[in-house]
């Protein structure tokens, strides 16, 4: 008898085990994202060019001759910079802005609203009209994240996999249409360029099938030659000449996002992910070797947000990146990024000296769904030494171009003029970011540039000051702690 009961006790015991639920939740989460990365391949549909004649010039504030005049090109060349488009097929004129203009009765413009993603319209309208004025770029170099948010204040978006690449594929066909084949065209990867959203697996086939899904849209990009999409297919990275001068080199940073699943799985760790590093130094060296400066893309800049306490690049991959760049920053002084919609930069320092060493440049992009107004950057460079020269940031204020019926595109400011920067390296920039701390007058010039011209520039606090020359100070963790203590004691600081 005792025996039995013993027995009993024991099979009652296990019945009502709780179990430790990290493994077996991570399992689940892990298999579950695997298997929808993994179904079946479906090819992109290749929407058609479409074109539109929504941004006509005539009776509006300006013509492509008074843009052209305003931007002063004549002396410079120049290279068109596309990124965080974050288009939305199922945008809605007279939606509800509070439904993600894609339900409901409301106020929703034909050229968008600063809470929702940018309807393909606007997109179209903007570029076609960029093109007008601006018809002959060197290239056209475009940083990832086509489709519309899926997580959002007023609502989820329940994408699939195909809606994703029907985001990239249409997005494609707007660069296209607004620019002839002869303007070879560049894309990347963005952390919204993946399915599910943010989440690329580190390795193996799931990891190559959707690689080689979003390659098949990417190779119709002229700019992109075979071995070119063959490498972004197995990587998701690549490199090109762009002449004697110069060479791009493309990134793949979703590898180093923390809010990929599979980056968190793996806490944030290289073991799993392709070797980038060595990728890197090879196309630096080989560079250096050929006296040829690189141009060097990512879609997701390392350091800290201008508006917020956020740093998003996992620790030791920035770290890594950061010394290949302080190291090489004779090759690649200036590295080109976008994602986080707003127009700043950052300024790498030598640890050893802690001179500046090396800038990202961060173009704010050609959506309006952050509280900005969406916008085009022309990059100013010198194809005969392959360096950077400065930029001229162009836009379109969302509220007068509903209010008119065309697209109100603007020049914003160009640097040559704005901060006296006849050239861009980490030297210059680090000496306008001593301005903007000296000046607040200066500072406040920057804030309104930052939301791309929608914000009062002289609206700023104390705190988002702060944060703001922060950010584009120091990307290191203690630095940019001290900073904040430094510009603003009331601060919690990280």
């Amino acid at each position: 008898m005792l025996a039995k009961r013993e027995k009993r006790e024991r099979k009652v015991r296990r019945m009502n085990r709780v179990p430790h639920p990290t493994l077996p939740i991570k399992a689940v989460m892990f298999f579950s994202f695997f298997i929808s990365v993994s179904l079946c391949y479906r090819a992109p549909r290749h929407f058609p060019r479409m074109q539109t004649e929504q941004f006509t010039f005539e009776g509006g504030y300006v013509t492509p001759e008074a843009i052209q005049e305003r931007a002063s090109l004549e002396d410079r060349s120049y290279f068109l910079l596309v990124n965080d488009v974050h288009a939305d097929l199922w945008f809605k004129a007279g939606s509800d802005p509070n439904q993600r203009c894609i339900n409901g009765t409301g106020t929703a413009g034909v050229f968008g609203e600063h809470v929702c993603d940018t309807p393909f319209h606007a997109l179209d309208a903007a570029l076609q009209a960029t093109a007008k004025a601006f018809p002959d770029p060197d290239f056209l170099l475009y940083l990832g994240d086509a489709p519309p948010h899926n997580l959002d204040p007023h609502g989820y978006m329940d994408l699939n996999d195909m809606d994703v690449i029907d985001s990239i594929d249409r997005v494609i066909g707007s660069l296209s249409a607004a620019y002839p084949e002869t303007v070879p065209v560049f894309p990347i990867l963005g952390n919204h360029d993946t399915y599910p959203e943010e989440c690329l697996p580190l390795s193996g086939k799931a990891r190559t099938d959707w690689l080689g899904r979003v390659g098949d849209v990417y190779e119709r990009c002229s700019g992109m030659t075979a071995q070119s999409v063959a490498t972004f297919k197995e990587y998701g990275w690549y490199t090109e000449p762009i002449n004697d001068a110069a060479t791009l080199v493309v990134m793949n940073t979703v590898y180093y996002d923390m809010m990929n699943f599979y980056v968190m799985f793996e806490g944030c760790s290289d073991r799993t992910a392709p070797d980038q590093w060595t990728w890197l130094e090879d196309q630096l060296q080989t560079a250096e070797a050929e006296g040829k400066k690189v141009i060097l893309a990512l879609h997701r800049p390392v350091g800290y947000d201008a508006i917020q306490i956020l740093s998003d690049f996992c620790v030791d991959a920035s770290r890594t990146l950061e010394d290949i760049l302080v190291r090489y920053s004779h090759v690649v002084p200036v590295s080109l990024a976008g994602h986080t919609h707003r127009d700043e930069w950052r300024v790498i320092r030598d640890p050893a000296t802690d001179a500046p060493a090396h800038t990202i440049i961060v173009a704010p992009g050609a959506t309006g769904y952050t509280v900005t107004n969406p916008g085009l950057r022309l990059v100013e460079w010198a194809p005969s030494t392959g360096e950077i020269l400065g930029w001229t940031q162009l836009y379109w204020n969302i509220d007068l171009s509903n209010q008119y019926d065309y697209l109100d595109l603007r020049v914003g400011y160009r640097t040559v003029e704005e901060y006296g920067a006849r050239n861009i390296n980490a030297t210059v920039m680090d000496g306008i970011n001593q301005r903007l701390v000296a000046d607040d007058s200066a500072f406040s010039t920057f804030y309104g540039h930052l939301y791309v011209e929608n914000i009062d520039p002289t609206s700023w606090s104390r705190t988002d000051r702060a944060l703001a020359l922060c950010a584009i100070q120091y990307v290191n963790e203690p630095e940019y702690n001290q900073c904040l203590i430094d510009l603003d004691t009331n601060h919690m600081h990280v």
